[in-house]
């Protein structure tokens, strides 16, 4: 991981940077990869979680686990611009949305530090599961109402599904049939 400096973290929000980006998240054209672009972001949301973001461990059992539902990152094309250079300088905004019943909704933003010019942003749902049922559970009412406090007006943004983009006649087709051997115990 990069050398990295937590700024601030409360309870709703987290502002995290990052000195520079490890030399093997590059791909062999010498962009940063994709893949290892999210890797960051969720570098940046394990050390907020860890360091107080949401308040988890208030709430935190063994028998429970938090799992996420549903992510959406946006890039900004400038971030496939980035070289590999020791300067490089990102900050990372992590943001409490909603807060729900049994999710927890939040936004991760990605911002050159220089010039904090936006150059992603990720949105997440967080679920909150028992181990024991595997079925969601509900927080606890003062955990909700010590939360809500702190939503953000952005909510709504997150809420709207995503439109799945039309497939063209054109496109390559492969029947794919798993064998035995390549299953789990749960046939998945």
């Amino acid at each position: 991981m990069s050398n990295y400096e937590i700024h601030s973290v409360s309870r709703s929000s987290a502002s995290i940077s990052f000195y520079g980006i490890p030399y093997a998240d590059f791909d062999r054209t010498g962009h940063w990869a994709v893949w290892c672009i999210s890797k960051m972001f969720e570098a940046s949301r394990a050390l907020a979680l860890y360091n107080g973001f949401l308040d988890l461990a208030k709430i935190y059992h063994q028998d429970e686990t938090i799992v996420i539902a549903k992510q959406e990152i946006k890039l900004n094309p400038k971030v496939h611009q980035i070289k590999l250079k020791p300067q490089s300088h990102l900050l990372f905004d992590v943001k409490l949305l909603e807060v729900g019943e049994r999710s927890i909704t939040n936004v991760t933003e990605l911002r050159d530090g220089s010039t904090k010019e936006r150059l992603g942003e990720t949105f997440l749902k967080f679920v909150r599961f028992s181990r024991k049922t595997r079925r969601s559970i509900s927080f606890p009412e003062w955990y909700i109402k010590s939360l809500e406090l702190h939503e953000s007006p952005q909510k709504q943004q997150f809420r709207s599904k995503t439109a799945l983009p039309d497939i063209p006649d054109n496109a390559f087709k492969f029947r794919l049939v798993p064998n035995y051997s390549d299953m789990d115990r749960n046939n998945h």
